[in-house]
């Protein structure tokens, strides 16, 4: 305000003080409740308020047919040309091949190589749809809480606790009046992210853990407000998450950003942890936070990266004219692969609305950003196979919906694996596509039943069966003890003495059709801490065959 009105003060000066003292409140109302960052170019909203200030003021001093109304018309036009400026020069078309490496260098890698085949019981099987269900039905059980306090359900952070794959949902101030009449958010929900049937927990605070610091809350303890007024007024806020410890105590996860290119092009600068309760905030660089934060990277940071890289790599002409080679990506998912690091998963295909095949996947860490690219050779996109999966007959006859799919290493192939629920968003199933064979959709009442029929077809279309990627052979002889065989095909074989179950395909070793319990047998198996493992190679010692050997399909 005192900016705003020097001009008018030194010609007017009692102008000049009846106008600061009319104005202070409403600049101050407005940048209180904005709670606006200076980090943007020409200081963001206050500094847009000191030129509607001097706009006024040119008003004024006009009216009035003071001299210095010139000079204040020049400066208001410089005001104002310095903002359309701001903006042009941050334009794509000056300044494409900055927006092109935000993204930072991406590394090209073989993916079999990479990344492993993932152990089916630790597959996220509850979407997104099913955990705000579970949660919602969790917080109606819990009585008053329900009244006061409203499910954050846009603010539910996946993560891996107590090696654990959760959900947290915040629970927040409903109304005002709440909030004057409690001393804090009393709650807070975990939901089981792997096992829908597992009840979800409300997780109820001591009196001296109640989180005061919220989204929701007002005045002085507003998450944003409380962060501006206590040393990131210069920063970009970017999402709050809630993340929990090894001891299940919470914590905001905050990136904060700031814009490299004119208003765009926001990097990370810092993770800010705050505690809810106290509100204290520490701050860490990027890579740099404690081991229990999973998502220190923003998202939609990450998306706008890879969207900017797919148009701009080859510059701004070649976007708006020639568009060879444009890239466009899927939504990022957050997967937890083998090694239980959060990776978001991206897939990438070519900016044509003709074409449903991926280009490659992009897997972005999510504490660093940093960005590994896997060549795909013609993979389904995440609306083809939805759209595949949502066509099966199992799926249609039983009125379900894929939610969205992730991306998987299923034995050595290259897999999408989708939960499917009903119309409420309960689980009631899963499939299993493979991304370069969409027609073969197989179904299960959960991820082990879908995937031990997935082994037939992998087999069926000669695909590599690998269990790990050390792809180190083991042999064993053993006696059959027990054999199953299942309505795909599929074996079940378990040998004396042998802490894993085999499993093979009939229409890969014929003699398995003959085989009995008692028979000596020679198994060949790809090494693995798996307690169930594809066989790759068969041989029933008890039933020899001449020619047994073509009978089998080569490996």
């Amino acid at each position: 305000t005192l900016i705003g009105v020097i001009p008018l003060f030194l010609r007017k000066p009692v102008g000049g003080i009846i106008t600061s003292i009319i104005t202070f409140p409403l600049v101050w109302a407005i940048l209180y409740w904005l709670v606006p960052s200076t980090a943007w170019p020409l200081f963001g909203w206050p500094g847009f308020l000191i030129l509607l200030l001097w706009g006024l003021d040119l008003i004024i001093l006009s009216i009035s047919e003071d001299e210095m109304r010139g000079l204040m018309f020049g400066l208001v036009a410089l005001g104002l040309t310095a903002y359309i400026m701001s903006f042009i020069s941050g334009w794509a078309m000056f300044r494409s091949e900055e927006y092109a490496k935000l993204i930072g260098t991406i590394e090209e890698r073989e993916w079999t190589k990479d990344i492993q085949p993932k152990d089916p019981k630790h597959m996220r099987m509850v979407s997104q749809e099913t955990a705000n269900y579970l949660a919602a039905k969790a917080v109606a059980n819990a009585g008053a809480i329900g009244s006061q306090f409203e499910l954050q359900t846009n603010r539910a952070t996946l993560q891996k606790v107590k090696e654990e794959l959760v959900y947290v949902f915040p629970l927040d101030y409903a109304s005002f009046g709440t909030w004057t009449s409690t001393e804090g958010v009393p709650a807070f929900i975990i939901v089981d992210a792997e096992d829908p049937n597992k009840a979800p927990r409300l997780v109820s605070l001591d009196k001296d853990k109640l989180l005061k610091y919220t989204p929701e809350a007002y005045f002085g303890h507003n998450l944003e407000r409380h962060m501006r007024n206590n040393g990131c007024l210069n920063s970009v806020i970017n999402e709050y998450l809630l993340e929990l410890d090894e001891e299940e105590q919470p914590h905001w996860v905050v990136p904060l950003t700031k814009p490299t290119i004119s208003w765009w092009g926001e990097i990370v600068t810092n993770i800010a942890i705050v505690n809810p309760t106290t509100g204290d905030i520490v701050k860490y660089e990027v890579g740099k936070t404690p081991a229990w934060v999973d998502r220190a990277f923003p998202i939609d940071l990450t998306k706008h990266y890879i969207a900017y890289w797919g148009e701009y790599s080859k510059g701004w002409w070649n976007s708006f004219w020639a568009k060879q080679g444009l890239l466009q990506p899927e939504n990022p998912i957050l997967v937890y692969g083998a090694d239980e690091r959060p990776k978001f998963v991206t897939g990438v295909t070519s900016l044509s609305n003709k074409d449903d095949s991926l280009v490659g996947i992009l897997y972005t860490d999510s504490d660093t950003g940093k960005t590994i690219m896997y060549q795909t050779n013609g993979g389904a996109t995440e609306t083809a196979i939805v759209n595949s999966i949502n066509a099966n007959q199992q799926v249609q006859f039983k009125k379900l919906k894929a939610t969205i799919p992730q991306i998987y290493n299923v034995y050595g192939v290259i897999t999408a694996v989708a939960a499917l629920v009903n119309d409420q968003g309960a689980f009631q199933g899963a499939a299993v596509v493979p991304l370069r064979n969409l027609q073969d959709v197989i179904v299960g009442a959960n991820q082990m039943d879908a995937i031990r029929n997935y082994q037939a077809v992998a087999f069926r279309h000669n695909d590599r069966i690998v269990v790990t990627n050390e792809n180190s052979k083991e042999e064993i002889k053993g006696e059959i003890d027990r054999i199953h065989q299942e309505s795909n095909g599929n074996y079940f074989i378990h040998l004396k003495g042998i802490n894993k179950f085999f499993t093979a395909a009939s229409s890969e070793y014929l003699e398995l059709n003959l085989t009995q319990p008692g028979d000596k047998v020679t198994i060949n198996y790809i090494k693995s801490n798996e307690p169930v493992v594809p066989v790759d190679d068969f041989e029933n010692e008890s039933l020899p065959l001449d020619g047994v050997k073509n009978l089998k399909k080569e490996k």
